[in-house]
């Protein structure tokens, strides 16, 4: 085809110039792929890209415009948790196709490849992998099935402005009625109308200003009666020597109009607190203070006036150079008001009957529906210093079982929430909020200064992502990880030790083996009723059918055991299930250490639960050699191996004292089995067989081929082979090719 046919992304490159990993991990997955042609390797900007041609699966009547060789270019962003972008080159590419990103006029079509968010969906995407979705989403754009049956039609439109309206909006009830709107959020793309009645005025909210004036002390009952005007609340005072009222009003009102940025607040009015001091006999010592507001009826520029030092002329008031005589004071009405003190730390401890020496330094990541809560439930006991991570914004449908109330929708949820901590606590500082994704943040920004400083870390995300995240990152503050599944059916609290020998990703493997012997346990991963509810018109615009009661249920347990595991040292699995008695079962599962091994670039991390099996299952057979079916789990990103669970020879294997070839009599079936209850969790990893009493555990000329047939079948999806030996005692050997 002519060359003006395509449109070209970036400046060439050599192939032997990228440095990008996982594009270098693309060019190399390209040419094993036999309907993939590797054009040429470029850069654009700081991204490295890889521009190829692929041939989809050809159909007799083909429902797109889709060619026989498609030329696209992927471009892998230096950031290795930003998704990567696959372009259609072709100028004539179809727009009318469904999962398009939207681009720039005269810019290549971009190929949506992702209903889940990328940050998921990277844990287990190796290039092969994804080369292979490429493949794929061009063959289902030929036969019309991009979208799926269950998949809201596509907008017709693209924003990312909201505007919040209520439904009543569109009855009768509002015909005549002015819709106001107001901004929400930082950046002002969310906004939210309220009705305001035609012939009435917008609402201006009144304005005070705080005037605390402390007394002398007291030792009798100084006002004996409600004051009326501020003349009478004057003389109460006066009279009984206390202070002088009237003087504190001038000084203050001086203060404010030679002041210019504040002579607006002249139209404000007053709002006097008095702080009087009582003592059980004249001269004696303070032994408490009564406290008491006053809010004045006129605005502190006619007040001003009747005191004799204001003057106003055309609505502006300006001092005058001789005061006047006070005219009307007994005119300026008042309103008495009961002081209730904000609740404090100190107090918030006192009465939740918390007594301990140190307040723990807490970052929590998430802000949903059980973190928001397990947040405010501890905040309101006086426990911890919070630094709360979340990007997103609180939506209507969020508040059906959020901490929030509707006042916060469209903000931030962990502004929001560290709002409302710093106000029930009356501190600046108890709690902090960043506004971003976990992902997003390096090592130099506030994350990683939080935890470094922090006594613990909780993750409130409800994401595999988010949890293999912090299990990889070497912070000293034990995590702690706290999900539902089931729609709520079943609570899972994952607690790291103090020192981090076991990491949550190991705590949750273990839970996923435990779950398939544990009879309590048993459907704990094994999701009968997924549907969800879908609040917007987003292909990923779906919220869990789950009820405030059983979060509000959870969210107390949570808080309990956080308390309780403050001071633990030992790490912990637990599970709650809700019964429809409303009966909250807990089941422990036991734990296992975990050890650490280095092979061919990649960290094994195995259960010693898997050890025992080993040992136990070489035993059983010896003096024969034996062997079977590693389980477990990937993490391609990190490059880690996890073993928690071990499988033995089937029933059709051939053992001989000096050799060994597994068989596969029940062992597809079996897999299958422990995939679908481990919810995917759990899966193939690779093989293990054992040598004999008094042999090491060096691989033989046979084991080599072996690692070679298993690197020939894993390689195809871009997996590493894995093979363990197992020899006396703890001996183990792992090869990784």
């Amino acid at each position: 085809m002519r060359s003006d046919y395509f449109l070209q992304m970036g400046e060439t490159i050599s192939c032997d110039d990228i440095s990008n990993v996982n594009c270098n991990g693309f060019e190399k997955a390209l040419h094993k792929f036999p309907y993939a042609h590797f054009r040429r390797a470029f850069i654009n900007g700081e991204s490295e890209g890889i521009e190829f041609d692929l041939e989809p699966e050809t159909v007799q009547y083909p429902v797109a415009d889709i060619k026989k060789t498609e030329r696209l270019s992927i471009e892998f962003p230096k950031n290795k948790h930003i998704q990567p972008r696959v372009y259609a080159l072709r100028k004539d590419f179809p727009t009318e196709l469904s999962h398009l990103n939207l681009t720039f006029a005269n810019r290549p079509r971009s190929l949506c490849l992702f209903e889940q968010n990328y940050s998921e969906v990277v844990l287990t995407l190796t290039p092969e992998r994804l080369l292979l979705r490429i493949f794929n989403w061009l063959n289902r754009a030929i036969i019309g099935k991009l979208h799926l049956e269950d998949q809201p039609l596509e907008p017709f439109l693209l924003t990312q402005n909201t505007v919040i309206i209520d439904d009543t909006f569109f009855s009768e009830d509002h015909l005549h009625d002015i819709l106001a709107a107001k901004s929400l959020s930082k950046d002002g793309n969310i906004l939210k109308l309220q009705a305001v009645q035609l012939d009435k005025q917008l609402p201006a909210e009144l304005c005070f200003i705080g005037l605390p004036i402390l007394t002398k002390p007291w030792h009798s009952r100084v006002i004996k009666h409600t004051p009326n005007s501020i003349l009478e609340l004057h003389d109460i005072i006066a009279e009984n020597d206390c202070g002088d009222i009237l003087g504190e009003l001038i000084a203050k009102t001086r203060v404010l109009i030679f002041k210019k940025e504040n002579k607006q607040s002249l139209n404000c009015k007053w709002l006097i607190l008095l702080r009087l001091p009582k003592t059980r006999k004249p001269g004696g010592q303070i032994e408490s203070t009564e406290d008491w507001a006053f809010m004045i009826n006129d605005t502190i520029g006619d007040l001003g006036c009747k005191l004799g030092v204001l003057g106003k002329e055309n609505g502006s008031y300006a001092w005058l150079i001789e005061s006047q005589e006070p005219t009307k004071l007994d005119e300026v009405s008042l309103d008495v008001c009961k002081v209730n003190h904000k609740l404090n730390r100190k107090l918030a401890q006192k009465l939740s009957g918390i007594k301990t020496k140190k307040t723990p330094s807490i970052v929590a990541i998430g802000g949903g529906a059980i973190g928001s809560q397990v947040i405010m439930n501890l905040s309101r006991q006086g426990f911890g210093y919070w630094q709360i991570i979340d990007y997103d914004n609180l939506l209507p449908h969020n508040t059906a079982r959020h901490a929030l109330l509707s006042v916060h929708v469209g903000h931030n949820k962990a502004e929001a929430i560290a709002y409302e901590v710093n106000e029930i606590l009356n501190e600046k500082n108890a709690a902090k909020a960043i506004d971003k994704s976990v992902f997003d943040m390096g090592e130099n920004n506030p994350l990683f200064k939080g935890v470094d400083d922090a006594d613990l870390v909780f993750d409130f995300s409800a994401s595999k992502a988010v949890l293999y995240y912090l299990s990889n990152a070497d912070f000293k503050a034990k995590a702690l990880s706290f999900f539902m599944l089931m729609n709520g059916k079943y609570l899972v609290s994952l607690c790291e030790d103090n020192e981090r020998k076991i990491r949550l990703s190991d705590l949750e493997l273990q839970l996923n083996v435990a779950s398939l012997c544990n009879r309590k346990i048993a459907a704990l991963f094994i999701d009968t009723n997924n549907s969800g509810v879908r609040y917007g018109g987003a292909c990923s615009d779906i919220s869990t059918i789950l009820s405030q009661d059983v979060v509000s249920i959870y969210s107390g347990i949570v808080s309990a055991v956080i308390k309780r595991n403050f001071p633990s040292k030992e790490p912990s699995i637990d599970v709650w299930k809700l019964t429809n008695s409303l009966n909250c079962q807990r089941v422990r599962i036991p734990i296992y250490d975990v050890v650490v091994y280095k092979s061919g670039g990649w960290n094994i991390r195995i259960s010693k639960f898997a050890i025992k099996q080993l040992k136990l299952f070489r035993e059983e057979k010896l003096p024969n050699e034996t062997g079977g079916v590693l389980v477990g789990a990937f993490d391609v990103f990190t490059k880690t191996i996890y073993i928690n669970l071990v499988l033995k020879a089937p029933a059709d294997s051939k053992e001989w004292p000096t050799s060994y070839i597994r068989g596969v009599v029940g062992l597809k079936e079996e897999m299958e089995k422990i995939n679908s209850y481990t919810g995917g969790c759990l899966s193939y990893v690779g093989e293990w067989h054992s040598h004999p009493k008094g042999c090491r555990v060096e691989p033989s000329g046979d084991d080599l081929k072996a690692l070679d047939w298993l690197h020939e079948n894993m390689a195809e999806e871009g997996l590493p082979a894995v093979m363990c030996i197992k020899g006396d005692n703890e001996l183990l050997n792992f090869l990784i090719r």
